[in-house]
């Protein structure tokens, strides 16, 4: 799938799962935003740490892509616990 736009971005949200597998485990996360955006944490490098993060309020460093569907996807580069 291609990729509409891409940028490096900071976005602050919490840490919400957003997938789950048939016996109810999380297998994706994402954040959400106070403006109601959803932000699919890519599972790879420092975004698979965001695991042990659920519903913690966060800011996330990284690149935004937003596919062809319209959602957005971010490769985290860094991220601050800013609640928990």
């Amino acid at each position: 799938m291609k990729n509409k736009k891409s940028e490096q971005s900071k976005v602050q949200g919490i840490v919400l799962p957003n997938q789950w597998d048939a016996n109810g485990n999380v297998e994706r996360i994402a954040l959400n935003t106070h403006d109601e955006k959803e932000y699919i944490i890519e599972y790879s490098g420092q975004g698979k740490e965001l695991l042990n993060h659920l519903q913690e309020m966060i800011e996330i460093e990284g690149k935004v892509l937003r596919r062809l569907s319209g959602s957005l996807y971010v490769k985290v580069s860094n991220y601050n616990i800013l609640a928990s």
